[in-house]
């Protein structure tokens, strides 16, 4: 019980009110604890058959300790919002081990603004790398070059398998509405729902989610990501957090084998990656959750969910592997190694979120200089100490699933390189579908994930001590410094474009000569380009002139197999002649190769100038 109401007669003792804690002796305690939103119980206030001495209708007791009426309903436990215990935003559900993570004392007018700050979090962290990104023009990176008639062939080719529907599809939609939006509204929703997912997955007080959320959407791995182009891995990995959520959260009761089906299906249709990597947080949550709820219903919902995913994946996946090119076995794995770290080397490197086998000019590790070693281990360090505080608590679950998923991870992530390099080369080669895994750095997702989840906590388990949750929030300053360049467009590293005026003036030649009937010059995959400020992109022809022109989708990598079709190393056979050109268009097209029927043009304007085979780069 909170209160006592006074006796008659008695106006009670303004001494034992003051002594309480519960205000001035003029003021009702009972009138203060509710007017804070908390249900007080009176034992001989108003009930159902029991009038009110005062004649004052009050708010019903708790039943567990008033007796209820002649022939009423039994007594039931107290509640913690009936006992006025305010310290967790969320009540405990039934048939869970705990109420959240870590419930420090947070007075209950702020649970509004425990839902209101993750979600303005998540938006800054969004808008702070994608505002200069929205200025008018189209935006080019690596694997990323939409243009008027598309996204280009790296991405919407049958060979490009990882891309699945659930990514390409919205994409076309927004390219149809919103044409050069297609560039950066990708980028900012996948980190808007993914830093919404980490706040989520973590709970407990404002500061844990906050910091949580900063640690998952602004790192290195991301960075990496953007600036390669690969936004059909960022969305899948801004749903892993939700999956991990329903997989690994004690508190919802059993797993719900359809929950965790749909959005383990919803990742991998973003990129097949997630497939795999999906599996693991699986498999980590069978582990943890069988010491809750015992082996026979964990293994038959994990079946459960895995044949749904299975499924809704397999329906897309297996017809377009049919006819997806061979991605190249073991010479794409060790074209794709992930590389050591200059400082750290390739153990440490992962667990600081490094690795990516693409040479890049400048990468956050570079920004920090000598620091990042010092800052790399400082959020190491305290992501390890959130995760084994968290295990000793009622975060126990969580911690233990993504540290387990997190070190299967970093294991996988070494490739053919690691302690377990053979098996790894064994299974690009022998696995059906584990070829998309060529690239082991991706599996370096997870470890970004277990970081998130340990600052969340140790951020959770300072504000639950110290009883100030505002002081913990300094703790996102350390995945903030770990990327500081993320923010404005990647340090302004990356803008948007405007494809030359010439090309327009040339679209209506290149159309008329049919499809198939220009080839793009030079016969490479990656270029630079003047309108780019000489980054290497993709070559952004077939985004502009669409089906009209054959380009080349050849990366330009020792020991890894060409491309069939229109991504061929040599330009394709002709099945008919192209119209010659016109008079009047020959100021902007030159003849150069008379080997085939077709005749094979290049265009005499501002041709962009090799830079391929200095940096190569993946499929996205």
């Amino acid at each position: 019980m909170v209160g006592r109401p006074p006796e008659d007669g008695d106006g009670g003792s303004s001494r034992d009110r003051t002594m309480a804690g519960l205000g001035s002796p003029t003021e009702d305690p009972v009138a203060t604890l509710r007017a804070a939103g908390v249900a007080v119980c009176q034992p001989g206030a108003s009930t159902p058959g029991f009038p009110d001495p005062s004649g004052v209708d009050a708010t019903p007791p708790c039943r567990a300790c008033c007796p209820p009426p002649p022939g009423g309903p039994a007594p039931e436990a107290p509640s913690a919002a009936v006992t006025g215990d305010a310290r967790s935003p969320r009540a405990a559900r039934p048939g869970t081990d705990r109420a959240d993570p870590v419930a420090p004392r947070i007075p209950p007018g702020w649970r509004r603004r425990d839902r209101v700050v993750p979600l303005a979090v998540s938006i800054l962290l969004a808008a702070l790398v994608t505002a200069p990104l929205t200025a008018r023009g189209w935006l080019l990176l690596l694997d990323w070059v939409p243009g008027p008639a598309g996204v280009g062939t790296g991405v919407l080719d049958p060979a490009a398998l990882p891309a699945g529907p659930a990514f390409l599809v919205p994409v076309a939609f927004v390219h149809t509405v919103a044409g050069a939006w297609v560039g950066w509204v990708p980028i900012a929703l996948a980190l808007g729902v993914a830093a919404l997912g980490a706040g989520r997955l973590v709970g407990g007080p404002v500061a844990a989610r906050s910091v949580a959320a900063i640690a998952y959407a602004w790192n290195p791995f991301v960075y990496d990501r953007i600036y390669a182009g690969h936004l059909a891995l960022l969305a899948g990995y801004a749903v892993l957090p939700w999956l991990a959520g329903a997989i690994l959260d004690t508190r919802r009761g059993p797993l719900r084998w359809w929950t965790v089906g749909l959005l383990w299906a919803l990742a991998a249709s973003c990129s097949l990656q997630l497939a795999w990597i999906g599996g693991v947080v699986l498999a980590a949550g069978v582990v943890v959750r069988t010491r809750h709820e015992g082996p026979g219903p964990v293994f038959r919902q994990a079946a459960g969910a895995t044949a749904l995913a299975a499924v809704v994946v397999g329906a897309w996946a297996v017809p377009l592997a049919v006819r997806a090119p061979d991605g190249g076995g073991r010479a794409a794995l060790e074209a794709f190694a992930t590389r050591a770290d200059p400082a750290l080397g390739r153990a440490a490197g992962l667990l600081a979120q490094q690795g990516f086998w693409r040479p890049a000019p400048e990468r956050p590790r570079d920004d920090l200089g000598p620091a990042f070693p010092l800052v790399a281990g400082a959020v190491v360090a305290g992501a390890g100490a959130g995760l084994v505080s968290g295990r000793r608590g009622p975060a126990r679950a969580l911690a233990l699933g993504t540290g387990l998923a997190a070190g299967a991870a970093w294991l996988l992530a070494h490739g053919g390189a690691g302690p377990a390099g053979w098996l790894y080369r064994h299974a690009v080669t022998a696995v059906p579908g584990f070829e998309v895994m060529r690239e082991a750095q991706k599996w370096v997702m997870l470890v970004s994930l277990a970081t998130a989840v340990g600052l969340g906590l140790l951020t959770a388990m300072v504000a639950g001590r110290l009883r100030r949750p505002g002081l913990a929030s300094v703790l996102a300053v350390l995945p903030l410094v770990l990327a500081p360049t993320l923010a404005w467009g990647l340090a302004g590293r990356v803008e948007t474009s405007r494809y030359p005026e010439s090309w327009e003036e040339a679209a209506p030649d290149v159309e008329r000569a049919g499809t198939g009937a220009t080839v793009v010059l030079p016969w490479e995959l990656y270029v630079r380009t003047s309108f780019t400020a000489e980054r290497v992109v993709a070559n952004p022809v077939p985004s502009f002139f669409g089906s009209s022109v054959v380009a080349s989708r050849d990366a330009g990598l020792d020991g890894f197999p060409r491309s069939r079709g229109a991504g061929a190393t040599s330009p394709p056979p002709s099945t008919g002649r192209a119209p010659p050109p016109r008079p009047e268009a020959r100021r902007r097209w030159e003849p150069t190769s008379r080997r085939s029927e077709r005749r094979s043009c290049s265009w005499s304007g501002p041709t962009p100038a090799s830079g391929s085979s200095a940096t190569p780069a993946s499929p996205p």
